[in-house]
């Protein structure tokens, strides 16, 4: 099988290889290999393609690490649809080549049937990005667009092969706190780029469906006038139609708040922080053989925060789960819990019941949410009270409408 590719790739491959003090190789461009069409256009073969593909891989990998890139950067760059297609281009293949690389690092990786998947699937990403069109903004989202359905498996991959990575690998010179630190430290590094690129790409898609229209409140996935008791109202819906039985109370805001924010995120957290309050109350009401003890939703506000609260009754943790809640190596969540789904109706902010929360994944669903609460400038805590239950305080500090407000006055 043969593919069309345009002739700027190897020349930008060529490039590339020079800037990083490498001799291009001839042989990537001899003429059995790639024959020129046009003067644009040029036939390559599947296998040299490959060739260019791990060449490429091997170069965006041992470029410097990505600059940290803010949730506000990525606003800042909304203000034209070509300019936020560039930053895409220019931050997912750099974050996918070293995501390879730091599979590679885990000793065994092969013998991983997760990391193999996981591995597989960002060649497959890192290929199609390279060979999509970053200044036709329309048939690159379609690329973005396909990427982003290929990770939704991310969480639920990549929570399997931490717990299988801790029970397979053995380093004897190790201590097992040790080696447990530093997969803790690995899996971090892996889940603050994935939390990164899944927010780029969720914004720059949602940035192109809605090129051309009148959005006066929204850019992008941000809207200026975020309503966050209406999503913890849907939240709370969804929850009660879930797996586990439960009763939740709301305690609504004395006066309608509004504030510039990311509501499909927002929406995410609170599904997945009352989702292990509704399981824990289930848990402990089988136990009991009583009703569910009512979980309560409060939301306040003041000038610069949002802060919404969850609060459950069904006995806490044991004081060393409570320490461990934030690992990644930890879980309380049964198997057949990772597998339980629902029917769920459409809802507005880009969610949908088609498909899996980004932050889906036995036993990362809180650290995750509390990565995303991080890149989007807010905080999550828990409180434990032992033989009581447990309070989640999601602390929302106000993104200044007048970024995101720049970003569209400008926007074409």
């Amino acid at each position: 099988e043969r593919f069309r590719c345009f002739c700027s790739l190897a020349m930008a491959f060529s490039r590339s290889l020079l800037r990083s003090g490498r001799r291009a190789d001839k042989a990537f461009l001899r003429p059995r290999s790639v024959s020129f069409i046009s003067r644009n256009l040029a036939v390559i073969s599947e296998s040299r393609l490959d060739e260019f593909m791990r060449a490429e891989l091997s170069i965006f990998a041992k470029q410097r690490p990505p600059q940290p890139l803010s949730f506000l950067d990525v606003i800042k760059a909304s203000s034209c649809l070509e300019g936020l297609a560039q930053l895409v281009h220019q931050e997912l293949p750099v974050r996918f080549a070293r995501r390879l690389k730091h599979i590679e690092r885990v000793d065994k990786w092969e013998q991983i049937p997760e990391l193999v998947d996981l591995h597989a699937m960002h060649i497959h990403s890192f290929r199609e990005l390279r060979l999509s069109d970053p200044s036709k903004p329309a048939e690159y989202a379609e690329a973005i667009l396909q990427i982003r359905q290929r990770h939704k498996r991310l969480p639920r991959l990549f929570a399997e092969a931490v717990k299988r990575i801790a029970s397979i690998n053995e380093a004897p010179s190790e201590t097992e706190d040790e080696q447990s630190t530093h997969l803790e430290l690995w899996a971090e590094t892996f889940l603050r780029s994935r939390v990164a690129s899944e927010l780029l790409m969720s914004h720059f898609e949602a940035c192109v469906k809605t090129a051309g229209f009148d959005e006066e409140t929204k850019v992008g996935i941000i809207d200026m006038k975020c309503d966050p008791w209406q999503i913890c109202e849907s939240a709370v819906v969804a929850t009660q139609d879930g797996p586990y039985p439960c009763h939740i109370e709301t305690e609504s805001p004395p006066e309608k708040i509004e504030f510039c924010h990311v509501p499909r995120y927002l929406y995410y957290i609170m599904e997945e922080i009352l989702s292990n309050s509704a399981r824990a109350a289930a848990e402990k009401a089988q136990k009991d053989g009583a009703e569910p003890t009512p979980i309560r939703v409060s939301l306040c506000a003041d000038d610069s925060q949002v802060v919404i609260r969850v609060s459950d009754r069904a006995g806490g943790m044991h004081s060393k789960c409570a320490s461990e809640v934030w690992s990644y190596l930890f879980t309380t969540s049964p198997v057949h819990a990772a597998s339980a789904q629902r029917v769920e109706p459409h809802r507005p902010w880009g969610v949908d019941g088609h498909g899996e929360s980004p932050m889906a994944g036995r036993g990362i669903g809180l650290p995750l949410c509390r990565l995303y609460a991080m890149y989007l400038g807010a905080s999550l805590h828990l409180m434990n009270m032992p033989g009581l239950g447990v309070d989640a305080y999601l602390f929302l500090n106000r993104i200044d409408p007048a970024d995101a407000l720049q970003a569209s006055i400008s926007a074409p």
